[in-house]
């Protein structure tokens, strides 16, 4: 099987040859692991590659936004501000080389600040595709490229400071948290649907975990989450494509939500302490709805050099999660660059050709 094959075989819940190795990865990453080693970790393992498609207040509020938005950089950080008819929206993003950005300030502070996001005029949002395309041609058949679509509850989640969204947002202005979330899903299907008229079938979903434990709790879920997601995934479905949907942290009371809401695979299925459910009850409670994928930690595992802790931990993994299919062997989907991470990944193929072959099937 080509790795494409290996994935999609999986994500349908059947036996492919061998357990997929997939690192969730974007172009940062390849672009600091350098040519040589970027090129070998697409030759050896199953990657799984996202590409951001828009700026995020163009993905949330549509078109309109795009002309209403301006940026500029001083240093080590960008300054945004979003024109509205009600008044001006402006964050601070601390800009770190090579890593990940973070906000500095939000562009919601009140929930008054909602109103003036949901007074900009809607249009659906104009994709270029041109980045997405290159990505598909370069890696092809030797994993698969997803359009990364985000989900309705990042908007809320990203653009408040976890404080504010705690006590302002969610629990004393509910209501206008739900016309928020229905007008960026309404965008992120307009999105999605353009994907899948344009040929695209891999998406990744990420944002419910703000509705695990790590921003509010679970009890939010059925609220802020599985409304809006089961829509975009379930029209993924309907239309031949797949859902890779990430969420961190603990999962134990949510995990049947993510089964029901029609995506394909849930990951990183962290264990404890990070997470708070093992992969064996994960897998005997829906492994046979969803494929699992991930369990191995990026940082305090695959990133130590350790070889004989990965092959232990590996080789759990595969025991737990590799019998009847869906099962993907990979890490807790950091994306953040190391060389050991790299060569850790590069020994856990090793370790799949050698112990996660299906039987009756040849490498």
């Amino acid at each position: 099987m080509t790795s494409k094959e290996r994935i999609v075989t999986t994500f349908e819940l059947e036996e492919p040859d061998k357990v997929p190795v997939c690192p969730r990865l974007d172009s940062l990453w390849l672009r600091n692991a350098g040519e040589d080693l970027s090129r070998q970790i697409i030759r050896t393992t199953d990657i799984a590659f996202y590409v951001n498609l828009l700026p995020d207040y163009v993905l949330y509020l549509g078109e309109e936004a795009r002309g209403r938005c301006q940026t500029r950089t001083e240093g080590r950080r960008r300054y945004e501000i979003l024109e509205t008819p009600q008044g001006a929206l402006t964050s601070k993003i601390h800009v770190e080389q090579n890593m990940m950005d973070w906000a500095e300030k939000h562009f919601f502070e009140t929930p008054e600040d909602i109103d003036k996001a949901l007074s900009i005029p809607y249009k659906a949002p104009r994709l270029d595709l041109a980045e997405y395309r290159a990505w598909e041609k370069k890696i092809d058949n030797e994993g698969i490229v997803m359009a990364h679509v985000g989900n309705a509850l990042c908007c809320p989640g990203l653009w408040f400071s976890p404080e504010e969204y705690i006590i302002q947002a969610c629990h004393e202005n509910t209501d206008l948290v739900c016309r928020l979330l229905e007008r960026v899903n309404r965008s992120i299907m307009d999105v999605t649907k353009q994907c899948l008229d344009a040929g695209i079938r891999f998406f990744m979903m990420s944002g419910p975990e703000l509705a695990s434990q790590t921003i509010i709790g679970p009890e939010w879920f059925p609220r802020f989450v599985s409304p809006y997601d089961s829509r975009v995934a379930q029209m993924i479905r309907q239309n031949g494509g797949y859902t890779w949907c990430h969420c961190h942290g603990k999962i134990a009371k949510i995990h049947r939500n993510f089964a029901d809401l029609g995506i394909h695979v849930l990951s990183p299925c962290e264990k404890p302490p990070q997470g708070d459910i093992g992969l064996i009850a994960l897998k005997a409670s829906i492994g046979e709805r969803i494929c699992l994928a991930g369990n191995l930690d990026d940082l305090s595992l695959i990133s130590t050099g350790n070889r004989d802790l990965i092959r232990d931990e590996t080789l759990t993994c595969l025991k737990a999660g590799m019998p009847g299919g869906g099962y993907i062997l990979g890490g807790t989907e950091g994306c953040v660059f190391s060389r050991k991470n790299a060569e850790g990944y590069l020994y856990m193929c090793e370790l799949r050709d050698q112990f996660g072959i299906y039987t009756g099937k040849r490498i």
